[in-house]
């Protein structure tokens, strides 16, 4: 796992781990941030932390595989519609943020980001996105 290619390969186990726990805090402090700024109906910057602390979070697991590594797990095939949902969604909440200025639809992109991202996150534990399936199934009565 701990290749030599990760973002500082002259680091220890330890100083990558501190890393990549940094990234995540930083990441919920944005996204802690992101709901104020939805509270005071701030859309725009809400947009914009809740965007960054999810690519914070995603960038936060370079510490620990490399960035190489992580770019070509990103493009697996079990991966990659999430990926490209997680990115467009991402795209699309800055658009509408800064263009449309549709709350509704920025909400809903916020909503889809953040589903993407943890369907692409359950794909790197096994069977996770299989048993999440089975599980809405049973819950929906599919």
């Amino acid at each position: 796992m701990m290749e030599n290619e990760s973002i500082c390969p002259n680091l220890s186990l330890k100083k990558r781990l501190i890393g990549f726990a940094v990234c995540c805090v930083v990441a919920m402090c944005f996204t802690t941030l992101s709901l104020f700024m939805l509270f005071k109906k701030q859309y725009a910057v809400f947009a914009v932390c809740f965007s960054l602390s999810n690519v914070i979070a995603l960038a936060s697991t370079m510490f620990l595989v490399g960035p190489k590594k992580q770019f070509k797990k990103m493009l697996h095939p079990s991966r990659l519609v999430s990926f490209c949902v997680f990115v467009g969604a991402m795209i699309g909440t800055l658009i509408c943020a800064f263009t449309i200025k549709n709350t509704a639809l920025i909400i809903v992109l916020c909503i889809v980001q953040w589903l993407a991202f943890i369907w692409y996150s359950l794909s790197f534990v096994p069977c996770a996105q299989k048993c999440v399936k089975s599980l809405c199934q049973r819950m929906l009565g599919v």
